[in-house]
């Protein structure tokens, strides 16, 4: 049994490599001695792949925000805001990843993809959410339920936008 929420650990994962590449770019600039042209190119670029990831980031915290998810015995467990609601694994009727191809690689091009999340749906309707802020690992949840039918998703940008429908 493992229990999965949203934790600081998760949160620095994620964003390891957008701070990776803000400290290279701080160095490169620093080498320039902040040079005017450099500093202009240096932060249009860097806005123009930070408000994506500010973005995402918040919305997949408001996603899962207060959630934990036990995976135990063909069961899901979810709990939030002190409710549990518990589903069986029998009734899925399908899950989706959403994860880049680089991912797979090990190197991603951009802070985006290093986002991805699982979306379950079952097979009356309702559906979970299980964002890269809950499991670093979503890949070892996919094949937790071997059997069911799994579509990979891949692209770079996919926010699921709306809250899943009947989470409790």
């Amino acid at each position: 049994m493992i229990i999965h929420k949203i934790t600081i650990r998760n949160h620095i994962k994620v964003l390891k490599f957008h701070i990776e590449g803000t400290i290279l770019m701080l160095l490169v600039l620093l080498f320039f001695k902040f040079e005017k042209f450099m500093f202009i190119a240096f932060s249009g670029w860097w806005f123009f792949i930070t408000l994506p990831v500010i973005y995402l980031h918040l919305k997949y915290y408001l996603i899962n925000k207060g959630e934990m998810l036990e995976i135990s015995n063909g069961k899901i467990k979810i709990y939030k805001n002190g409710n549990s609601n518990e589903l069986d694994v029998k009734e899925i009727k399908k899950i989706l990843l959403y994860r880049s191809s680089s991912l797979d690689k090990g190197i991603p091009f951009m802070p985006l993809e290093c986002y991805q999340c699982i979306r379950i749906i079952f097979k009356s309707n309702q559906e979970i959410i299980i964002t890269c802020l809950m499991s670093s690992d979503l890949l070892e949840i996919v094949n937790l339920f071997e059997g069911l039918i799994t579509e990979r998703i891949k692209g770079i940008y996919w926010p699921p936008l709306v809250q899943p429908k009947n989470n409790k």
